[in-house]
Protein backbone atom coordinates (compact mmCIF):
# COMPACT_ATOMS: atom_id res chain seq x y z
CA UNK A 1 0.00 0.00 0.00
CA UNK A 2 1.41 3.39 -1.06
CA UNK A 3 0.72 6.43 1.18
CA UNK A 4 0.79 9.84 -0.37
CA UNK A 5 2.81 12.44 1.53
CA UNK A 6 -0.21 14.65 2.17
CA UNK A 7 -2.22 11.70 3.48
CA UNK A 8 0.59 10.69 5.83
CA UNK A 9 0.97 14.25 7.10
CA UNK A 10 -2.76 14.52 7.80
CA UNK A 11 -2.69 11.20 9.68
CA UNK A 12 0.27 12.33 11.82
CA UNK A 13 -1.44 15.63 12.52
CA UNK A 14 -4.59 13.89 13.76
CA UNK A 15 -2.50 11.69 16.07
CA UNK A 16 -0.71 14.76 17.44
CA UNK A 17 -4.00 16.59 17.99
CA UNK A 18 -5.44 13.62 19.86
CA UNK A 19 -2.36 13.41 22.06
CA UNK A 20 -2.49 17.16 22.70
CA UNK A 21 -6.19 17.05 23.62
CA UNK A 22 -5.61 14.08 25.91
CA UNK A 23 -2.72 15.86 27.64
CA UNK A 24 -4.79 19.02 28.00
CA UNK A 25 -7.74 17.14 29.50
CA UNK A 26 -5.42 15.33 31.89
CA UNK A 27 -3.86 18.64 32.96
CA UNK A 28 -7.27 20.28 33.55
CA UNK A 29 -8.45 17.24 35.49
CA UNK A 30 -5.39 17.39 37.75
CA UNK A 31 -5.92 21.11 38.30
CA UNK A 32 -9.52 20.54 39.33
CA UNK A 33 -8.43 17.96 41.88
CA UNK A 34 -5.69 20.15 43.32
CA UNK A 35 -7.99 23.17 43.57
CA UNK A 36 -10.96 21.31 45.03
CA UNK A 37 -9.99 21.51 48.75
CA UNK A 38 -9.74 25.31 48.59
CA UNK A 39 -13.24 25.48 47.12
CA UNK A 40 -14.71 23.13 49.71
CA UNK A 41 -13.31 24.90 52.79
CA UNK A 42 -12.90 28.52 53.86
CA UNK A 43 -10.15 29.65 56.22
CA UNK A 44 -11.14 32.29 58.77
CA UNK A 45 -8.37 34.28 60.42
CA UNK A 46 -8.56 36.90 63.18
CA UNK A 47 -6.36 38.27 65.96
CA UNK A 48 -7.05 35.35 68.33
CA UNK A 49 -7.12 32.21 66.15
CA UNK A 50 -7.70 30.66 62.75
CA UNK A 51 -10.24 28.01 61.77
CA UNK A 52 -11.71 26.47 58.60
CA UNK A 53 -15.40 25.98 57.77
CA UNK A 54 -17.15 24.27 54.84
CA UNK A 55 -17.59 26.74 51.97
CA UNK A 56 -21.37 26.22 52.11
CA UNK A 57 -21.46 27.70 55.64
CA UNK A 58 -22.28 31.37 56.16
CA UNK A 59 -21.25 33.92 58.75
CA UNK A 60 -23.65 35.09 61.43
CA UNK A 61 -21.78 38.40 61.62
CA UNK A 62 -22.07 41.66 59.73
CA UNK A 63 -18.44 41.70 58.60
CA UNK A 64 -17.91 40.85 54.96
CA UNK A 65 -15.54 37.91 55.44
CA UNK A 66 -17.01 36.75 58.76
CA UNK A 67 -13.69 36.89 60.59
CA UNK A 68 -14.59 39.83 62.84
CA UNK A 69 -15.33 39.15 66.49
CA UNK A 70 -18.20 40.34 68.64
CA UNK A 71 -16.44 41.85 71.65
CA UNK A 72 -17.73 43.22 74.94
CA UNK A 73 -17.29 43.25 78.72
CA UNK A 74 -19.47 41.01 80.90
CA UNK A 75 -18.97 42.94 84.11
CA UNK A 76 -21.45 40.84 86.09
CA UNK A 77 -19.25 37.77 85.54
CA UNK A 78 -15.91 39.55 85.44
CA UNK A 79 -14.94 38.62 81.86
CA UNK A 80 -13.93 40.33 78.65
CA UNK A 81 -15.76 38.34 75.97
CA UNK A 82 -15.18 37.56 72.27
CA UNK A 83 -17.55 35.60 70.00
CA UNK A 84 -17.54 34.22 66.45
CA UNK A 85 -20.50 32.42 64.80
CA UNK A 86 -20.73 30.43 61.55
CA UNK A 87 -23.25 27.86 60.34
CA UNK A 88 -25.22 26.28 57.54
CA UNK A 89 -27.73 28.55 55.78
CA UNK A 90 -31.34 27.94 56.75
CA UNK A 91 -34.54 29.28 55.30
CA UNK A 92 -36.93 26.35 55.14
CA UNK A 93 -38.08 23.88 57.80
CA UNK A 94 -36.00 21.20 56.06
CA UNK A 95 -32.91 23.40 56.42
CA UNK A 96 -33.62 23.90 60.11
CA UNK A 97 -33.96 20.15 60.70
CA UNK A 98 -30.39 19.62 59.45
CA UNK A 99 -28.84 22.89 60.63
CA UNK A 100 -25.28 22.93 61.93
CA UNK A 101 -23.53 25.86 63.52
CA UNK A 102 -20.33 26.70 65.34
CA UNK A 103 -19.97 29.26 68.14
CA UNK A 104 -16.53 30.18 69.48
CA UNK A 105 -16.61 32.09 72.76
CA UNK A 106 -13.37 33.41 74.23
CA UNK A 107 -13.00 34.66 77.79
CA UNK A 108 -10.37 36.61 79.68
CA UNK A 109 -10.60 38.13 83.14
CA UNK A 110 -11.32 41.84 83.45
CA UNK A 111 -8.99 41.79 86.43
CA UNK A 112 -5.56 40.96 84.93
CA UNK A 113 -4.34 39.68 88.27
CA UNK A 114 -7.11 37.07 88.48
CA UNK A 115 -6.39 33.61 87.06
CA UNK A 116 -8.71 31.85 84.63
CA UNK A 117 -9.13 28.06 84.26
CA UNK A 118 -10.67 25.58 81.83
CA UNK A 119 -12.86 24.21 84.59
CA UNK A 120 -14.56 27.52 85.38
CA UNK A 121 -15.37 28.14 81.69
CA UNK A 122 -16.68 24.59 81.33
CA UNK A 123 -18.92 25.10 84.36
CA UNK A 124 -20.07 28.42 82.92
CA UNK A 125 -21.06 26.73 79.66
CA UNK A 126 -22.86 23.85 81.36
CA UNK A 127 -24.77 26.22 83.63
CA UNK A 128 -26.51 27.62 80.55
CA UNK A 129 -28.38 24.32 80.12
CA UNK A 130 -29.91 23.91 83.57
CA UNK A 131 -33.00 26.13 83.26
CA UNK A 132 -34.78 25.37 79.97
CA UNK A 133 -32.55 22.62 78.66
CA UNK A 134 -31.99 19.15 80.03
CA UNK A 135 -28.62 17.46 79.74
CA UNK A 136 -29.04 13.83 78.60
CA UNK A 137 -25.43 12.71 78.40
CA UNK A 138 -21.86 13.94 78.48
CA UNK A 139 -18.82 12.03 77.20
CA UNK A 140 -15.21 13.14 77.64
CA UNK A 141 -13.16 12.66 74.45
CA UNK A 142 -9.84 14.12 75.58
CA UNK A 143 -8.62 16.00 78.64
CA UNK A 144 -5.33 17.69 79.52
CA UNK A 145 -4.15 20.73 81.44
CA UNK A 146 -4.77 23.26 78.64
CA UNK A 147 -7.28 21.44 76.44
CA UNK A 148 -10.48 19.44 76.83
CA UNK A 149 -12.81 17.85 74.28
CA UNK A 150 -16.24 16.43 75.10
CA UNK A 151 -19.63 15.82 73.51
CA UNK A 152 -23.06 16.27 75.08
CA UNK A 153 -26.62 15.43 74.09
CA UNK A 154 -29.26 17.75 75.46
CA UNK A 155 -32.87 18.78 75.15
CA UNK A 156 -33.56 22.30 73.93
CA UNK A 157 -36.94 23.94 74.41
CA UNK A 158 -38.01 26.26 71.61
CA UNK A 159 -40.11 29.39 71.93
CA UNK A 160 -43.15 27.51 70.60
CA UNK A 161 -42.76 24.97 73.46
CA UNK A 162 -41.52 22.19 71.13
CA UNK A 163 -38.38 20.31 72.12
CA UNK A 164 -35.32 19.52 70.02
CA UNK A 165 -32.64 16.98 70.87
CA UNK A 166 -29.22 18.40 70.08
CA UNK A 167 -25.70 16.99 69.98
CA UNK A 168 -22.86 19.40 70.74
CA UNK A 169 -19.12 18.93 70.33
CA UNK A 170 -16.98 21.08 72.62
CA UNK A 171 -13.35 22.09 72.53
CA UNK A 172 -11.98 24.08 75.47
CA UNK A 173 -8.49 25.44 74.94
CA UNK A 174 -6.42 27.80 77.05
CA UNK A 175 -3.50 29.94 75.96
CA UNK A 176 -2.15 32.45 78.41
CA UNK A 177 -4.95 34.45 80.02
CA UNK A 178 -7.65 33.49 77.49
CA UNK A 179 -9.82 30.36 77.42
CA UNK A 180 -11.54 29.57 74.12
CA UNK A 181 -14.74 27.52 74.04
CA UNK A 182 -15.62 26.12 70.61
CA UNK A 183 -19.00 24.41 70.25
CA UNK A 184 -20.43 22.76 67.12
CA UNK A 185 -24.15 21.93 67.30
CA UNK A 186 -26.40 19.75 65.15
CA UNK A 187 -29.69 17.85 65.65
CA UNK A 188 -29.16 14.44 67.26
CA UNK A 189 -31.29 12.55 64.71
CA UNK A 190 -29.40 14.23 61.86
CA UNK A 191 -26.08 13.20 63.43
CA UNK A 192 -27.27 9.59 63.69
CA UNK A 193 -28.43 9.46 60.05
CA UNK A 194 -25.37 11.24 58.63
CA UNK A 195 -22.16 9.99 60.30
CA UNK A 196 -20.12 11.76 57.62
CA UNK A 197 -21.07 15.03 59.34
CA UNK A 198 -19.13 13.92 62.41
CA UNK A 199 -15.98 13.73 60.28
CA UNK A 200 -16.74 17.24 59.05
CA UNK A 201 -17.07 18.47 62.64
CA UNK A 202 -13.79 16.79 63.61
CA UNK A 203 -12.06 18.56 60.72
CA UNK A 204 -13.44 21.91 61.89
CA UNK A 205 -12.27 21.30 65.45
CA UNK A 206 -8.83 20.02 64.38
CA UNK A 207 -8.34 23.13 62.22
CA UNK A 208 -8.72 25.44 65.22
CA UNK A 209 -5.34 27.08 65.86
CA UNK A 210 -4.81 29.57 68.67
CA UNK A 211 -2.32 32.41 68.12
Amino acid sequence: MICHPKTTDMYDLKIMNKRYLFSLLLFLLCCSFTQQPNKLWNRIDNQLYSITFPSSWVTRHQTEDGSGLIERDIKSLGYHYYCLMWGTPHGTREDIDKRMYCVIQSYEKLNPDSAITLQEIEELQMSQFYDLNKLRSKRIIQSSKNQKKFVIVRESQNLDKTTDILREYFLLQQKGKIVHCLCVTLPENYAQKHPEKISEIEKIIDSFTVK
